[in-house]
Order: C-alpha cells, then structure tokens, then sequence
C-alpha cells in the first residue's frame, strides 16, 4: 500500500508541474478548447447511442477524441493524452463499423469516455488549486505548499526538481 500511496504522490506532483509549466492563460485557453471538444464528442456519443447507424456520429466522436488526445500531448498532460488514448482504441472499431452504434465497443467507450469527462473535471480543479480563482501565475508559486501531495519524505527533493522545471536528480 505504501508503494501505491507512493507512485500516486509522484503523480500528483507531476501533474500539478505540468499544469504551473502551462502558465494560467495557456492553462484556461486549453481547458475551454477541451471542454468545447468534450461537449461535441458527448453530443455525438448522444447521436449514435439514439441512431445506431449514424456513422457520420461515430466519425465525429472520433475526431473530437483524437482532437483531445492530440492536444493533451502538444501541452504535455501526459494522463489526458492516456485517457483520450484509452478511448481512441475503441473509437477505430466502432468508426469503420457497419452499424456503429450496435457495435459491442460502444459501451466500452462511452464508460472511458465519461471517466475522460471526470479527468478534465480534476485537471481544471488542479488548475484552481495551481493557479488560484483569478488564475494568476504569480500567486500559484505560493499556493503549491498549501496543496495535500501525499509525497514521502525521500521522494520530496524529486517532487520539488518537478514543480522548479528541473530533472529530478
């Protein structure tokens, strides 16, 4: 159990780097992009759940995903990228299918597809926590102490590299 709690520290404080790296306007730029994507692939996750046939729904889903995944990569969220990944696997299948919507991956992706609504959800309350209600870069610096980081004591001189922008020595 230690382990886990440990790999779940290093984690967290990799993802709260990864986020400051961003800056609070870059950060709020990619969120709002994300959620318009978001919004779109579940409006089509919605069509082809409703019109099984509606192949031009599941094409659309897999854009608006492969969209997301390519853009968490390019801005290096590296677990939104694995997520949208997750859901892009299933996405191929069901796309070049006959009836898309009667294919046995749909639900398999819709359930990956509502825990990549969940992540962004996270990752936009790990921006509040970075960068505070007015998003101001300056004021994150001073907030990363106040955040609860389950990181042993061993793993803190790593942690600290990750949040400064350095490799961890």
């Amino acid at each position: 159990e230690l382990q886990s709690r440990d790999a779940e520290g290093e984690a967290s404080v990799r993802r709260f780097a990864e986020v400051l790296k961003l800056g609070a306007e870059t950060f709020r730029r990619f969120l709002n992009e994300s959620q318009t994507r978001l919004a779109e692939a579940a409006g089509a996750a919605d069509r082809l759940a409703s019109r099984p046939d509606d192949r031009e729904a599941a094409r659309t889903l897999f854009r608006q995903i492969h969209t997301l995944r390519a853009n968490a990569r390019a801005f290096r969220l590296s677990w939104l990228a694995d997520a949208a990944g997750a859901v892009e696997e299933g996405l191929a299948e069901l796309r070049d299918a006959e009836v898309p919507g009667e294919h046995p991956a749909l639900d398999g992706v819709l359930e990956r597809l509502e825990t990549m609504r969940v992540l962004y959800d996270e990752t936009e309350e790990l921006g509040v926590a970075v960068f505070g209600r007015s998003l101001d870069p300056g004021e994150a610096r001073h907030r990363y102490r106040d955040l609860e980081v389950p990181v042993r004591v061993g793993r803190l001189e790593s942690a600290l590299a990750l949040v400064r922008g350095a490799a961890p020595g």
